[in-house]
């Protein structure tokens, strides 16, 4: 990637001053050249552009779309009925294959629930930003006076799961139940129990599938969308996990603004153990890539359980702060001398990790 963008960058400089010199020289073949140069360039970008739009592993998998209407009554199954025709003809125009897995129409318009299966390259790549609460405000074609109505209806898309990803499920935790498919029937749809829904009791997923008029093929599809919406729970998971440690880290790095009341906090911890400061002195700020450090040179004087209490406290800080290159000698009335050296870490702020960058660029380079 790194390589990709230095080399966009070079053929653009050479490109920018090669159109200078031609424009002067009123050489038109060489524009003519510069600008198939360009064109290539822009393919490049094209491909870099698509790469960061779809940097999600899942993203070249088929994917589900679950349509349920929420609270309103016909308002909300209308507007899921809506939903569910504008996803099919999205599908449509994009070429992607489009399968109604399951559907429960409203008692008067639209559906209260729909489940679709998309396969296409990038199918969930291109629908996965459509979870989430859609929301409509109109006047109600179903309401006499005309009155304003806001219907809400849940999106929610997964991928569709493959046989590369192990999917641990215990059937025993699989509640199965099977019932009469609903809609508009046939010969043979609505009179047998055709329709499968699986329940995993431990999460509380819930999948049906009543598409086929074979049960066993019912089945087998919801269980593939039982792998899926379990494979797309964990991962969930994984992404909460990640960004509540990420969050926790933030609170242990405090900003610019906020190292001095972290160097009171160290300074309150030697005074709260009745220690005395012989040394408090700031060193140089080291600046790394996006943090800096900043070492403290620290002599504090008392006895040795108080010592060691404060060096316990240093460790239980809000704040990240180690203590390194630590020394205890006797010093006077028996009493301890402790030396060392304490590290405060910190996040740079936009305005130095801008600055850090623009010190690394190459000399000469063009912003």
């Amino acid at each position: 990637m790194v390589g990709t963008i230095d080399h966009l960058r070079s053929n653009l400089d050479d490109n920018t001053e090669l159109y200078e010199m031609s424009k002067a020289d009123e050489a038109f073949d060489d524009l003519a050249a510069i600008e198939a140069d360009a064109a290539e360039l822009r393919k490049i970008v094209e491909q870099l552009e698509f790469r960061r739009m779809f940097s999600n592993p899942a993203d070249p998998l088929n994917c589900f779309v679950d349509i349920q209407a929420g609270a309103g009554g016909t308002e909300a199954c209308d507007w899921a009925g809506m939903l569910l025709r504008q996803y099919l003809k999205y599908c449509e125009r994009k070429g992607f294959k489009a399968t109604m897995e399951d559907e429960t129409p409203g008692e008067i318009a639209g559906i209260k629930s729909a489940t679709i299966k998309v396969e296409g390259d990038y199918a969930f790549g291109h629908l996965r930003t459509e979870t989430g609460v859609h929301r409509l405000v109109r006047k109600s074609p179903f309401d006499s006076a005309g009155g304003r109505h806001t219907s809400f209806a849940s999106i929610f898309v997964y991928p569709e799961v493959d046989d590369s990803i192990e999917i641990e499920i215990n059937p025993s935790d699989v509640r199965t139940d099977t019932f009469r498919a609903s809609g508009a029937g046939g010969q043979h749809i609505n009179k047998t129990d055709s329709a499968v829904r699986l329940t995993h009791i431990p999460t509380g997923i819930v999948v049906q599938c009543q598409n086929d008029r074979s049960q066993h093929r019912n089945r087998d599809e919801a269980w593939q969308m039982l792998r899926s919406r379990l494979y797309e729970h964990e991962m969930r998971k994984q992404r909460e996990q990640v960004q509540q440690y990420v969050t926790l880290l933030e609170k242990q790095l405090p900003s610019k603004a906020e190292m001095d009341a972290l160097l009171s906090d160290i300074n309150q911890a030697g005074i709260g153990r009745s220690l005395q400061f012989d040394l408090f002195r700031p060193g140089q700020v080291s600046v790394k890539e996006y943090y800096a450090e900043l070492p403290i040179a620290v002599r504090v004087t008392g006895r040795y359980n108080d010592i060691g209490l404060f060096t316990s406290d240093i460790a239980h800080l809000s704040r990240i702060v180690t203590l390194n290159n630590l020394t205890l000698l006797p010093a006077r009335d028996g009493s301890l001398s402790l030396d060392a050296t304490a590290k405060t870490f910190r996040y740079l702020d936009p305005e130095e990790v801008a600055a850090q960058r623009q010190a690394a660029a190459p000399k000469g380079s063009k912003k």
